[in-house]
C-alpha cells in the first residue's frame, strides 16, 4: 500500500511540474519560436505519459489530471506576469539607467516616451501591449556605418525622418562630437538588428 501512495505522489509531482512548464511557456511568451519548443515538449510528454489505455492506472490518471490543472494555472500566472510587466523594468529604473549612461534627464524622458509635465499613466510596455513602431528607416539606413563621417551619418538620420530624426537629435544633444557617431550607430544597430 505504501508503494502505491508514493507512486501517486510522484505522479502528481511529475504531472504538475510538466504542466507548470507548459503553462508558463505559453503564458509568458509571445514569440513564434515557442511553437517549436511546445511541439518538441508535447512529443516528449506523450512518450512519458504513455497515453495507452491498456496500461492506464491511478498513477497515470493523477499525472494527467495534475498536468491539465497546473497547465491552466501556469498559463494564467504567465499571462498575469506578462500583462502586469513583472519582468519589465520600471520607468524610474529606465530613466536612472539612461542618466547613468550619460544622457540628460530630458533625453532619458524622451527615450521612455515621457515629458516632464506628462503624468505617467503606465509602466514600460511589455510585448503584449507594446505599440507598433515603424522601423522602415532601417532599409534607408542600412548603408550608414562607421566608414561614413559624422555629418553624413547625421544627414542620413535627418533624411530618413520621423522617429529617426527625433532619435538623432536627442542622441547627439550635449555630448562631444567624438561620441556622437558611436551613439548614432549604436541606436541604428540596436533598433535594426
Amino acid at each position: 500500500m505504501k508503494e502505491k501512495q508514493t507512486s501517486l505522489k510522484l505522479s502528481l509531482f511529475g504531472g504538475a511540474g510538466i504542466g507548470l512548464l507548459f503553462g508558463m511557456l505559453l503564458g509568458i511568451n509571445t514569440t513564434p519560436t515557442i511553437v517549436t519548443v511546445i511541439g518538441s515538449l508535447t512529443t516528449l510528454l506523450a512518450a512519458m505519459l504513455g497515453l495507452n489505455d491498456a496500461h492506464f492506472n491511478n498513477a497515470k490518471a493523477v499525472r494527467l489530471g495534475a498536468f491539465g490543472f497546473v497547465c491552466v494555472l501556469g498559463s494564467c500566472v504567465g499571462i498575469f506576469i506578462r500583462t502586469h510587466n513583472l519582468l519589465s523594468p520600471s520607468l524610474m529604473s529606465l530613466k536612472s539607467n539612461y542618466i547613468a549612461l550619460g544622457y540628460s534627464e530630458r533625453q532619458a524622458l524622451s527615450f521612455i516616451g515621457q515629458t516632464k509635465g506628462e503624468q505617467v499613466a503606465k509602466q514600460h510596455s511589455s510585448m503584449l501591449f507594446s505599440a507598433n513602431v515603424s522601423l522602415t528607416g532601417c532599409d534607408e539606413l542600412s548603408l550608414t556605418d562607421d566608414s561614413l563621417p559624422l555629418d553624413e551619418i547625421i544627414n542620413n538620420f535627418k533624411l530618413t525622418g520621423g522617429i529617426w530624426q527625433k532619435l538623432m537629435s536627442n542622441a547627439i544633444e550635449n555630448i562631444p562630437p567624438e561620441l556622437q557617431k558611436k551613439r548614432l550607430l549604436a541606436i541604428k544597430d540596436s533598433l535594426c538588428n
